[in-house]
């Protein structure tokens, strides 16, 4: 996941600044060393950065790979999730 994190940041980076890397690390740990549960859109986060880091790492993330992430960052990003922070949100549609 950090590995697709950092594509995505690298290959975006010069377009358009959304998150930094240290913003990256602190989204896998509050999901991989949480101290609450992970609430849903900081899920949806990391699996939409990941997902599109993916495909600015071609080399490395097999297209099987990249569509099983495609589908898990959108179905991540319903609804409800989608109302809890607009911002957040916008970010990652953007992102999309």
């Amino acid at each position: 996941m950090r590995r697709a994190m950092y594509a995505f940041i690298t290959g975006t980076g010069s377009l358009l600044h959304m998150w930094s890397f240290t913003q990256a690390d602190e989204l896998l740990d509050r999901l991989y060393r949480p101290m609450l549960e992970p609430d849903p859109m900081t899920i949806a986060d990391c699996f939409i950065i990941v997902a599109m880091g993916s495909h600015c790492d071609l080399d490395y993330f097999p297209d099987e790979l990249r569509q099983v992430l495609d589908v898990s960052s959108t179905i991540q990003l319903e609804e409800v999730v989608a109302k809890v922070d607009y911002l957040r949100t916008m970010r990652l549609l953007l992102s999309m």
